[in-house]
């Protein structure tokens, strides 16, 4: 052996923006944070027109909208933007991020599955690679698994499970 090569991966980090005065944006991008490996450390990035009444209330001098989006873009830095809203702001596009929409997060075609997602690695690919490693013999000592069971009348309408 000549040698060694340690890989180490890690998931997409995709930056959701965000109308902050649109619950159905911010739903839309939780759910779609929850169906990716990582999906819990994608930022969800408001895009404020002006700062909100709120930030004005201390002391301090409030940062234009523009200068707090892009610093919540170097700060988390994300790979690829998704846009919830219908158009982002020229300061966002001129970022040189790859911009796409939730529609086309996912994969469409002959070939391809319509559950898989067009980018990052999907949770329930996650979870069937865990089952196949863990669960492939009856183990002596068998894990617990808990599986949660939703009750049908609730797949009719998924956004009653979301809602308070």
């Amino acid at each position: 052996m000549l040698g060694s090569a340690d890989i180490k991966v890690r998931p997409l980090k995709l930056g959701l923006m965000v109308d902050p005065n649109s619950a159905l944006q911010v739903r839309e991008a939780i759910r779609l944070a929850c169906t990716q490996w990582g999906g819990m450390f994608f930022p969800i990035i408001p895009v404020h027109k002006r700062m909100p009444a709120s930030w004005r209330e201390g002391p301090l001098k409030v940062p234009p909208a523009h200068d707090v989006v892009k610093g919540y873009l170097d700060g988390f830095d994300p790979d690829i933007l998704v846009q919830f809203g219908r158009d982002l702001p020229k300061y966002v596009l001129d970022s040189k991020l790859k911009v796409i929409k939730p529609e086309d997060f996912w994969r469409s075609g002959r070939d391809k599955e319509a559950n898989d997602p067009a980018y990052g690695i999907g949770v329930l690919d996650v979870l069937l690679d865990i089952f196949r490693e863990h669960f492939k013999f009856k183990a002596k000592y068998p894990l617990k698994a808990i599986v949660p069971v939703i009750p049908k009348d609730s797949l009719q309408n998924p956004v009653q499970l979301l809602s308070p």
